[in-house]
């Protein structure tokens, strides 16, 4: 539910408030980073963001004359992202969001999901990355389709039994 309305039900609630980033990319292979996000974006909105917003701060104006084809998996993550977030979600839903990463990129989206939460946005990570899980406010983990509460603390070894 997402503001009394049920999001599976309404498409409007759900395309406006929700985003999804796959593990996988969903971007078209033949074209740039520049094209995918125009699919994305409307014009003012995508040179805003990639001149002081979101689009900046993930470092894909560095990319965009590069086919999807020719870029690095760091490079696909980073534009998926970008896509997702072209109608300012509230809610954004992420699978390993970091898979193929370096640190700089790494860090890059570590800033966008604080600044993401600090406007009041909600994430929810699927990640294997215990330095990701460190920086949830809550944790769950799934074990034989069940899912349970976590209490993360700096000490991994109760997490290493729970899954």
């Amino acid at each position: 539910m997402i503001d009394g309305q049920n999001a599976f039900t309404n498409d409007t609630i759900r395309h406006s408030e929700v985003a999804y980033v796959p593990q996988g990319t969903p971007l078209i292979e033949e074209l740039s980073a520049l094209d995918n996000l125009k699919m994305w974006y409307d014009a003012d909105d995508m040179k805003k963001s990639l001149e002081d917003g979101f689009l900046h701060l993930l470092g894909i104006n560095d990319f965009l004359d590069v086919t999807v084809n020719k870029m690095s998996g760091g490079m696909k993550k980073r534009l998926s992202i970008g896509c997702a977030i072209n109608n300012n979600p509230s809610i954004l839903l992420l699978d390993e969001p970091t898979a193929a990463l370096d640190i700089i990129c790494r860090e890059a989206v570590y800033d966008y999901f604080k600044a993401f939460r600090e406007k009041g946005g909600i994430l929810i990570i699927a990640t294997h990355v215990i330095h990701e899980i460190s920086k949830c406010s809550k944790t769950y983990i799934l074990k034989d389709g069940s899912l349970n509460p976590y209490t993360f603390n700096d000490d991994v070894s109760g997490l290493l039994k729970e899954i």
